[in-house]
C-alpha cells in the first residue's frame, strides 16, 4: 500500500485525522503534494483512446470534508476553492470504495504511475517544552509506581483477612450446635462440619492468592525489562542487514564449480588445463554400430538397375504400361514406355511423332461418381448424426450411439434395398456430415439434407441468397427435419420447404415407418 488513495481509504475507515497544509497532505508519517494525482480514472476518459484523467489527492480529500453536502452546493464550493469536481456519476462508486464499502473498484487504473510519498519529518519542539514533557513523563512514572504499590498493598491486605477469615471458620466449636437426636450429638455434628471445611480447603483452588502472585510477577518483569530496553542501542535493523554494499558476489560461478569437480573427484585448476605430467588417456571411438539390410520396398525401383539386383533377368524396373491397351499388353508389343538407354541417340522433337499416333488414346481419366449423397447435421445436439444414420435409415432403428462412446466416422454408405418389379434392387447412398471436401461436381449429387434449424448449417454451400438464406436451396434438394414430437418446431423450420418427420420419444418401434416415409418422399 504504497499509493495515496489507498492511505486515503485507510485513514477514513479507521477515522483518522488528515493533515493537510498550504502545499501538502499529511498520513501519518508520510505526505504528498495536495496535486498528487491519484489512480481513479475520471468518467469517461480513457476510453476509444482518448487521454486518461485522473482525480487529485486535494479533490477527493475535499469530498470527504463535505460529503454531506447535497452535490448542487459542493459543486460550487469546489469551484470557489480551485479545485477540480468529482462528478455526479464517480461520486456513489468513489464514496463506496473510500468509506470501505467495496473493496475495488472499475475505475482504479493499476497501470497508471504511481507518486511515491515523502518521509514526513514533525518540527522539532522548543527547549522549554522538551524540558516540561520530561518532567511529566517522570512525575507521571513516579505516580504510576505508587499506585501499582498501593494496589499491591490492598491486595495483600485482602488476602490477610480472607486468610484470617478462612482459619476462623476452620475452628468448629458447639456453642451454636444442638443436637439432632440421641445418635446425632452437638459433638459428631462438629467433627462432620470440620471433615467437610477441611475437604472443601484442599478441592476449592483459591484464585486469590494466583492472581495476586501472577501480578507481582508481571509487574516484576515490565520494570526489568523496561531497563533492560533503556539501556540498548540499536545498531542494526532487519532492514539493514539485507544491504551489502561491501561484499561482491563476482565469484560465486567458480565457487559452484570448484564444488561441482570435488564432488566428481577432480581438483579445480584455475587455468583450466591439464598438467603436463598427467597423461589423458585417449577416448575410443564407439563401435560402429552394423548397417540392417534394407527391407524391400515396391516402390523405390530405382536401386534395381543393374543386372546384380535383378539376378541376370531382363527386368526393366523403370517400364511402365500406362498409355497402352489391353491388347498391346497381352501381345508383347514394345509400345510400353522404357527407361531411355544413354547409348542411344536422342530423336528431335522436330522429327518425333506426336503422342497420339504412338500411343492409342485409352480411358484413363478419373471415373466419376454416381452415388447420391445425403448430409446431415453434424452437431451432436442433433437426433440424426452419422452415428445412427445407418441404423435409421437402412436398419430402420435409431440406436443413439453418441451416449455409447462409438467411433466417429468421416462418412457413411448406406445401402437401400428396393423392389423393381420381381427383382429386389440395391441402392447406395453416401451420407456425409460436411460439405467442404464436395468437389464442383458432387454438388449434381446431393439429394437430401436433413435440416436443424440454423442457417449457419448451410455455409459453404451453393445457391444461396445474398443474405445467406437456403431458400434456393430447397429447390434443388429436398429437405428433411426429424423432431420429436413433444418438441417445437423452429421458426427457420417453418419458413423453409422442408418436410418434417416426427417420431414418438418412447415408442421407438414406429421409427421404422418414419424411415419408410423418408424414402417415400426422396423417390418422388
Amino acid at each position: 500500500m504504497a499509493d495515496c488513495l489507498s492511505f486515503l481509504r485507510l485513514y477514513n475507515i479507521e477515522k483518522k485525522d488528515v493533515i493537510e497544509t498550504d502545499e501538502r497532505i499529511i498520513f501519518g508519517d508520510y505526505s504528498w503534494s495536495k496535486f498528487t494525482n491519484t489512480n481513479y480514472l475520471k468518467y469517461g476518459t480513457g476510453r476509444d483512446g482518448a487521454t486518461k484523467e485522473y482525480y487529485t489527492l486535494a479533490s477527493l480529500v475535499f469530498l470527504l470534508k463535505n460529503v454531506d453536502l447535497p452535490h448542487s452546493v459542493y459543486a460550487q464550493k469546489a469551484i470557489g476553492s480551485g479545485l477540480p469536481l468529482v462528478s455526479r456519476p464517480d461520486r456513489k462508486d468513489l464514496l463506496a470504495y473510500l468509506n470501505g464499502e467495496a473493496s475495488t473498484s472499475a475505475s482504479i487504473d493499476k497501470s497508471a504511475p504511481l507518486e511515491l510519498g515523502q518521509q514526513h519529518v514533525a518540527p522539532a519542539a522548543p527547549l522549554s517544552q522538551v524540558k516540561r514533557s520530561l518532567e511529566d513523563a517522570t512525575n507521571s512514572d513516579a505516580s504510576k509506581r505508587a499506585k501499582a504499590d498501593e494496589d499491591i498493598k490492598v491486595d495483600k491486605n485482602r488476602l490477610e483477612s480472607r486468610l484470617e477469615a478462612n482459619v476462623k471458620d476452620k475452628v468448629v466449636t458447639t456453642n451454636q450446635l444442638r443436637p439432632l437426636s440421641e445418635r446425632m450429638s452437638a459433638e459428631k455434628i462438629a467433627a462432620l462440619k470440620a471433615k467437610r471445611i477441611a475437604h472443601k480447603r484442599e478441592t476449592i483452588k483459591d484464585d486469590t492468592i494466583t492472581e495476586i502472585e501472577q501480578r507481582s510477577f508481571a509487574d516484576a518483569e515490565v520494570d526489568v525489562s523496561k531497563d533492560i530496553i533503556s539501556k540498548e542501542k540499536v545498531v542494526r535493523t532487519r532492514e539493514t542487514v539485507m544491504r551489502s554494499a561491501k561484499k561482491s558476489f563476482t565469484n560465486i560461478l567458480d565457487v559452484i564449480t570448484n564444488i561441482q569437480l570435488r564432488e566428481q573427484g577432480r581438483s579445480f585448476n584455475n587455468n583450466h588445463k591439464a598438467s603436463p605430467s598427467v597423461m589423458v588417456p585417449k577416448k575410443e571411438p564407439p563401435p560402429k554400430k552394423p548397417v540392417a539390410p534394407i527391407p524391400y520396398n515396391r516402390y523405390d525401383q530405382e536401386r534395381f538397375a543393374g543386372k546384380e539386383e535383378t539376378e541376370g533377368f531382363k527386368i526393366d524396373t523403370m517400364g511402365t504400361y500406362r498409355g497402352m491397351n489391353f491388347q498391346s499388353v497381352t501381345a508383347g508389343v514394345a509400345g510400353s514406355k522404357r527407361r531411355p538407354d544413354p547409348s542411344q541417340k536422342e530423336i528431335p522433337t522436330s522429327v518425333a511423332k506426336p503422342l497420339s499416333v504412338n500411343q492409342p488414346k485409352s480411358g484413363h481419366t478419373k471415373r466419376e461418381s454416381r452415388t447420391p449423397i445425403i448430409v446431415v447435421p453434424a452437431t451432436a445436439t442433433s437426433i440424426i448424426t452419422l452415428l445412427n444414420v445407418k441404423d435409421f435409415l437402412q436398419d430402420f432403428n435409431n440406436n443413439e450411439k453418441k451416449a455409447n462412446g462409438a467411433p466417429r466416422e468421416g462418412e457413411v454408405l448406406v445401402q437401400r434395398k428396393k423392389d423393381v418389379g420381381n427383382a429386389s434392387v440395391t441402392i447406395p447412398f453416401k451420407v456425409v456430415d460436411g460439405v467442404n471436401k464436395l468437389q464442383k461436381n458432387d454438388w449434381e449429387r446431393v439429394v437430401a439434407v436433413f435440416v436443424q434449424g440454423p442457417t449457419w448449417q448451410f455455409k459453404g454451400w451453393p445457391w444461396l441468397q445474398t443474405d445467406n438464406s437456403p431458400v434456393n436451396i430447397f429447390a434443388k434438394v429436398k429437405g428433411f427435419h426429424l423432431k420429436f414430437e413433444d418438441s417445437r418446431i423452429e421458426s427457420n423450420i417453418q419458413k423453409w420447404d422442408v418436410h418434417i418427420l416426427q417420431i414418438n420419444r418412447h415408442k421407438r418401434h414406429l421409427d421404422r415407418a418414419c424411415a419408410l416415409r423418408f424414402w417415400e418422399v426422396l423417390d418422388k
